[in-house]
Protein backbone atom coordinates (compact mmCIF):
# COMPACT_ATOMS: atom_id res chain seq x y z
CA UNK A 1 0.00 0.00 0.00
CA UNK A 2 1.13 3.24 -0.84
CA UNK A 3 1.55 6.40 1.33
CA UNK A 4 -1.04 8.10 -0.84
CA UNK A 5 -3.44 4.97 -0.06
CA UNK A 6 -2.79 5.35 3.25
CA UNK A 7 -3.72 8.66 3.57
CA UNK A 8 -7.07 8.59 1.64
CA UNK A 9 -7.84 5.75 4.22
CA UNK A 10 -7.14 7.83 6.97
CA UNK A 11 -8.77 10.72 5.14
CA UNK A 12 -12.49 8.43 4.67
CA UNK A 13 -12.06 7.47 8.13
CA UNK A 14 -11.84 10.96 9.39
CA UNK A 15 -14.90 12.37 7.43
CA UNK A 16 -16.73 9.80 8.28
CA UNK A 17 -16.11 10.39 11.92
CA UNK A 18 -16.92 14.03 11.95
CA UNK A 19 -20.11 13.38 10.33
CA UNK A 20 -20.99 10.57 12.56
CA UNK A 21 -19.63 12.87 15.57
CA UNK A 22 -21.51 16.09 14.57
CA UNK A 23 -24.53 15.16 12.38
CA UNK A 24 -26.72 12.89 14.39
CA UNK A 25 -29.43 15.54 14.96
CA UNK A 26 -29.95 15.92 11.42
CA UNK A 27 -30.14 12.66 10.73
CA UNK A 28 -32.32 12.16 13.43
CA UNK A 29 -34.70 14.91 12.23
CA UNK A 30 -34.74 13.74 8.38
CA UNK A 31 -35.50 10.10 9.90
CA UNK A 32 -38.42 11.25 11.52
CA UNK A 33 -39.69 12.55 8.04
CA UNK A 34 -39.25 9.26 6.37
CA UNK A 35 -41.11 7.71 9.59
CA UNK A 36 -44.02 9.85 8.49
CA UNK A 37 -43.36 9.31 4.92
CA UNK A 38 -43.86 5.34 5.52
CA UNK A 39 -47.01 6.14 7.77
CA UNK A 40 -48.78 8.26 5.04
CA UNK A 41 -47.79 5.77 2.23
CA UNK A 42 -45.98 7.69 0.13
CA UNK A 43 -43.14 7.60 -1.50
CA UNK A 44 -39.26 8.71 -0.55
CA UNK A 45 -37.63 10.23 -3.44
CA UNK A 46 -33.53 10.07 -3.91
CA UNK A 47 -32.48 12.24 -6.34
CA UNK A 48 -28.66 13.48 -7.59
CA UNK A 49 -27.26 14.66 -10.83
CA UNK A 50 -23.76 13.42 -12.07
CA UNK A 51 -21.85 11.20 -9.22
CA UNK A 52 -24.71 12.02 -6.71
CA UNK A 53 -26.99 10.14 -8.15
CA UNK A 54 -24.75 7.49 -6.10
CA UNK A 55 -26.65 8.27 -3.14
CA UNK A 56 -29.94 8.23 -4.57
CA UNK A 57 -29.17 4.29 -5.69
CA UNK A 58 -28.22 3.81 -2.33
CA UNK A 59 -31.20 4.68 -1.09
CA UNK A 60 -33.66 3.31 -3.35
CA UNK A 61 -34.53 -0.23 -3.92
CA UNK A 62 -31.40 -2.23 -1.98
CA UNK A 63 -31.33 -4.72 0.44
CA UNK A 64 -31.78 -3.04 3.62
CA UNK A 65 -33.73 -0.30 2.72
CA UNK A 66 -37.27 1.04 2.13
CA UNK A 67 -39.43 -0.35 -0.17
CA UNK A 68 -41.22 3.16 -0.92
CA UNK A 69 -38.41 4.58 -2.01
CA UNK A 70 -37.47 5.91 -5.76
CA UNK A 71 -33.95 6.93 -7.66
CA UNK A 72 -34.84 9.88 -9.98
CA UNK A 73 -32.21 8.39 -12.61
CA UNK A 74 -32.63 10.78 -15.43
CA UNK A 75 -29.95 13.37 -14.24
CA UNK A 76 -26.97 10.45 -14.11
CA UNK A 77 -23.97 9.87 -16.57
CA UNK A 78 -23.96 13.03 -19.50
CA UNK A 79 -27.47 13.96 -19.05
CA UNK A 80 -25.90 15.51 -15.62
CA UNK A 81 -24.63 18.63 -17.72
CA UNK A 82 -28.34 19.54 -17.73
CA UNK A 83 -28.19 20.77 -13.95
CA UNK A 84 -26.07 24.15 -15.18
CA UNK A 85 -29.22 24.75 -17.47
CA UNK A 86 -31.58 27.11 -16.06
CA UNK A 87 -35.48 26.30 -17.01
CA UNK A 88 -34.48 22.61 -16.66
CA UNK A 89 -35.60 22.20 -12.66
CA UNK A 90 -38.90 23.66 -13.49
CA UNK A 91 -39.73 21.36 -16.27
CA UNK A 92 -38.90 18.35 -15.00
CA UNK A 93 -40.77 19.10 -11.53
CA UNK A 94 -43.78 18.72 -13.52
CA UNK A 95 -43.05 15.07 -14.76
CA UNK A 96 -42.67 13.95 -11.56
CA UNK A 97 -45.80 12.31 -9.99
CA UNK A 98 -45.34 14.14 -6.59
CA UNK A 99 -47.86 13.50 -4.52
CA UNK A 100 -48.90 14.88 -1.01
CA UNK A 101 -47.64 12.09 1.49
CA UNK A 102 -44.14 12.21 -0.61
CA UNK A 103 -40.62 13.45 0.64
CA UNK A 104 -37.42 13.76 -0.84
CA UNK A 105 -33.53 13.70 -0.60
CA UNK A 106 -31.69 15.81 -3.04
CA UNK A 107 -28.24 15.33 -2.88
CA UNK A 108 -25.45 17.87 -4.45
CA UNK A 109 -22.27 18.59 -2.69
CA UNK A 110 -22.51 22.56 -3.77
CA UNK A 111 -26.55 23.00 -3.67
CA UNK A 112 -26.34 25.66 -6.12
CA UNK A 113 -26.89 24.66 -10.16
CA UNK A 114 -30.03 25.92 -11.54
CA UNK A 115 -31.57 22.35 -11.73
CA UNK A 116 -31.62 21.59 -7.96
CA UNK A 117 -33.02 25.21 -6.79
CA UNK A 118 -35.26 24.74 -9.56
CA UNK A 119 -36.55 21.33 -8.38
CA UNK A 120 -35.91 21.89 -4.85
CA UNK A 121 -38.42 25.08 -4.73
CA UNK A 122 -41.27 23.12 -6.77
CA UNK A 123 -41.35 20.68 -4.22
CA UNK A 124 -41.31 23.03 -1.63
CA UNK A 125 -43.80 24.91 -3.25
CA UNK A 126 -46.43 21.94 -3.40
CA UNK A 127 -45.98 20.98 0.57
CA UNK A 128 -43.39 18.43 0.31
CA UNK A 129 -40.79 17.75 2.83
CA UNK A 130 -37.02 18.36 1.76
CA UNK A 131 -34.06 16.82 3.19
CA UNK A 132 -30.62 18.16 1.29
CA UNK A 133 -27.40 16.44 1.79
CA UNK A 134 -24.44 18.79 0.81
CA UNK A 135 -21.05 19.95 1.70
CA UNK A 136 -21.25 22.82 4.01
CA UNK A 137 -18.04 24.36 2.41
CA UNK A 138 -19.27 23.56 -0.88
CA UNK A 139 -22.83 25.07 -0.80
CA UNK A 140 -21.97 28.71 -0.36
CA UNK A 141 -22.38 30.89 -3.85
CA UNK A 142 -24.90 30.02 -6.63
CA UNK A 143 -24.23 29.77 -10.04
CA UNK A 144 -26.52 32.25 -10.84
CA UNK A 145 -26.40 35.21 -8.45
CA UNK A 146 -30.31 35.32 -8.18
CA UNK A 147 -30.87 32.32 -7.22
CA UNK A 148 -30.47 31.35 -3.25
CA UNK A 149 -28.96 27.49 -2.83
CA UNK A 150 -31.45 24.57 -1.95
CA UNK A 151 -30.11 24.90 1.31
CA UNK A 152 -32.37 28.12 2.06
CA UNK A 153 -35.47 25.99 1.27
CA UNK A 154 -34.61 22.53 2.85
CA UNK A 155 -36.69 21.44 5.95
CA UNK A 156 -33.55 19.31 6.96
CA UNK A 157 -29.92 20.31 5.73
CA UNK A 158 -27.15 17.04 6.42
CA UNK A 159 -23.69 18.10 5.89
CA UNK A 160 -22.09 15.68 4.39
CA UNK A 161 -18.06 16.93 5.24
CA UNK A 162 -16.80 16.23 1.72
CA UNK A 163 -14.05 19.62 0.97
CA UNK A 164 -14.04 21.86 -1.89
CA UNK A 165 -13.55 20.01 -4.76
CA UNK A 166 -14.79 16.72 -2.74
CA UNK A 167 -11.03 15.49 -3.39
CA UNK A 168 -8.52 14.77 -0.08
CA UNK A 169 -5.55 13.71 -1.77
CA UNK A 170 -2.56 16.24 -3.08
CA UNK A 171 -0.54 14.67 -5.49
CA UNK A 172 2.71 15.90 -7.42
CA UNK A 173 2.48 19.64 -5.81
CA UNK A 174 -1.02 19.57 -6.60
CA UNK A 175 -1.47 19.17 -10.65
CA UNK A 176 -3.20 15.74 -9.24
CA UNK A 177 -6.17 15.90 -6.52
CA UNK A 178 -7.65 12.72 -6.33
CA UNK A 179 -9.30 10.69 -3.75
CA UNK A 180 -12.71 12.34 -3.40
CA UNK A 181 -15.04 11.23 0.00
CA UNK A 182 -18.51 11.84 -0.26
CA UNK A 183 -19.39 8.95 -1.77
CA UNK A 184 -18.99 7.24 1.30
CA UNK A 185 -19.90 10.12 4.01
CA UNK A 186 -23.17 9.89 1.71
CA UNK A 187 -23.87 6.65 1.38
CA UNK A 188 -23.41 6.07 5.89
CA UNK A 189 -26.12 9.48 5.88
CA UNK A 190 -29.07 7.94 3.90
CA UNK A 191 -28.44 4.22 5.42
CA UNK A 192 -28.28 6.38 8.97
CA UNK A 193 -31.61 7.71 8.15
CA UNK A 194 -33.15 4.70 7.14
CA UNK A 195 -31.99 2.77 10.33
CA UNK A 196 -33.38 5.25 13.24
CA UNK A 197 -36.27 5.91 10.29
CA UNK A 198 -37.38 1.96 10.70
CA UNK A 199 -35.94 2.19 15.04
CA UNK A 200 -38.75 5.23 15.06
CA UNK A 201 -41.60 2.86 13.23
CA UNK A 202 -40.77 0.19 15.66
CA UNK A 203 -41.29 2.18 18.66
CA UNK A 204 -44.73 3.27 17.13
CA UNK A 205 -45.82 -0.61 16.60
CA UNK A 206 -45.33 -0.37 12.98
CA UNK A 207 -43.70 -3.28 10.35
CA UNK A 208 -40.85 -1.18 8.60
CA UNK A 209 -41.09 -1.85 4.56
CA UNK A 210 -37.61 -3.34 4.45
CA UNK A 211 -36.20 -4.65 1.58
CA UNK A 212 -34.41 -8.40 1.97
CA UNK A 213 -31.84 -9.51 -0.52
CA UNK A 214 -32.79 -11.36 -3.57
CA UNK A 215 -29.75 -13.69 -2.67
CA UNK A 216 -31.18 -15.36 0.06
CA UNK A 217 -33.80 -17.67 0.29
CA UNK A 218 -37.16 -16.33 -0.17
CA UNK A 219 -35.90 -12.90 -0.32
CA UNK A 220 -37.32 -12.48 -3.72
CA UNK A 221 -41.02 -13.50 -2.61
CA UNK A 222 -40.95 -11.18 0.42
CA UNK A 223 -40.02 -8.05 -1.51
CA UNK A 224 -42.57 -8.94 -4.72
CA UNK A 225 -45.37 -8.74 -1.41
CA UNK A 226 -43.73 -5.66 -0.43
CA UNK A 227 -43.63 -3.74 -3.79
CA UNK A 228 -47.82 -4.44 -4.20
CA UNK A 229 -49.30 -1.33 -2.66
CA UNK A 230 -46.03 0.79 -4.42
CA UNK A 231 -45.91 -0.79 -8.26
CA UNK A 232 -46.97 1.79 -9.72
CA UNK A 233 -45.65 4.61 -8.28
CA UNK A 234 -42.09 3.44 -7.69
CA UNK A 235 -41.32 1.99 -11.53
CA UNK A 236 -43.09 4.94 -13.48
CA UNK A 237 -41.76 8.38 -13.64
Amino acid sequence: MSDNQKKYYESVINTLESVYLTQQNTIAKAAEIFAQCVRQKGVIYGFGSGHSFAAAVELAGRAGGLVNTRAIEQFYGHMGWLDSVAGTGDVFANLIDIRPNDCFVMVSNSGTKPLHIELAKNIKDKGNDLIVISSGISSVDPVDANLAGINGVADVVIDNHSPKGDCTINIDNGKIMTGPVSSMTNAYIVNSIVIKCIDILLLDGIEPPVMRSINQPGGKEYNQRLLTEYRERIFTI
